[in-house]
């Protein structure tokens, strides 16, 4: 990325306002941010966002550092989400598009409104979001969304936890958005499309995509779409659902409300066993490399048996009881 002598002008300009905000009210800031605002890029997105405008830049990266505080971004793990969300896999990581671009996919058909998990969820999209960027920081193309439509219906819909996850992108992840595609829309899902689509400004409308069997591969690539869309790859399932706490173990910490376990049992009964009867499991491993998360893709029982010693406990099939792996 190219950053001209007047854009390195107007950067150094916000960062020096952000850090004269940091010092009179370093409660609201995060010492983690504080550093990435060092890199020239990041605060260009938010000039870029702004059209330039320097004062209007500074109000939006002050805000987005104010509530990365406040959310706590900085501060989530895995082991605050139960292994289960992952299981489902409604929303999870896949390989890079044809055009190198990190993506995120979306079944909307795998959605359930769970009484009480609303904050976790709105926790669990910005995790998933700050996973994807940084794997995007490392190839410059930003994330592209890939939206499952197929079979969703309106009560797979809840439309506050799809406001915040577009007002998140907007206003916290200016730039990282690349597409939106849309996979086989229902007609009964047009309007809620029309809804969300009318939140996003100008600037945004045409990174909105259609797809249908007889374009995915032109704009994704077949060799690089999940095969329970048509394509070529193995569903990756992410080393949490073997690693990440139960949502039994949450609900009596506290974390989740009462009755959480028997809920996502009976909700997400179908996919669930989904996952459990997945066999060679395609298993995406993250690796610290100093302040970098590097990803690989490890086959089935080998990733197994590296990641269930962490557990110190047995992987089952809840259906058969069959045991699929043990420490």
């Amino acid at each position: 990325m190219e950053i001209t002598s007047e854009e390195k002008e107007a950067i150094e300009t916000i960062r020096n306002r952000i850090m004269e905000e940091s010092s009179t009210d370093p409660d609201a800031f995060d010492e983690c941010d504080l550093k990435r605002i060092r890199d020239d890029a990041y605060v260009k997105r938010f000039l870029d966002e702004r059209y330039g405008k320097v004062k209007d830049a500074i109000k939006m990266l002050s805000d987005c550092l104010r509530w990365r505080k406040s959310f706590g971004v900085n501060t989530m793990t895995r082991d605050d989400f139960p292994k289960e969300i992952f299981q489902v896999g409604e929303l999870h990581e896949f390989y890079k598009d044809k055009n190198n671009i990190t993506t995120l996919y979306l079944r909307i058909e795998r959605h359930r409104a769970l009484s009480g998990w609303m904050p976790m969820i709105k926790r669990y999209i910005v995790f998933m979001i700050e996973r994807a960027e940084r794997q995007a920081a490392r190839n410059g193309h930003g994330i592209g969304l890939v939206v499952d439509a197929r079979r969703g219906s309106i009560s797979h819909v809840e439309i506050e936890l799809d406001f915040f996850a577009v007002k998140a992108i907007l206003n916290y992840y200016p730039g990282s958005l690349q597409y939106l595609a849309v996979y086989e829309i229902p007609w009964l899902l047009m309007a809620i499309l029309k809804l969300v689509k009318s939140w996003f400004p100008p600037q945004y409308q045409n990174k909105f995509h259609f797809l249908n069997p007889n374009n995915i591969d032109d704009f994704l690539g077949l060799d690089n779409v999940p095969d329970y869309m048509g394509g070529k790859k193995a569903m990756l399932w992410p080393e949490e659902v073997f690693i990440s706490p139960s949502t039994a173990e949450l609900e009596e910490r506290g974390v989740l409300p009462k009755g959480s376990t028997n809920l996502v049992k009976t909700s997400y009964a179908s996919a669930l066993q989904d996952f459990y009867d997945c066999k060679d499991k395609q298993v995406l491993k993250t690796i610290k490399d100093g302040d970098e998360e590097i990803q690989i893709v490890k086959n089935g029982e080998d990733s197994l048996k590296e990641i269930v010693p962490k557990t110190n406990q047995a992987i089952s099939n809840p259906s058969t009881g069959e045991i699929l792996v043990t420490s």
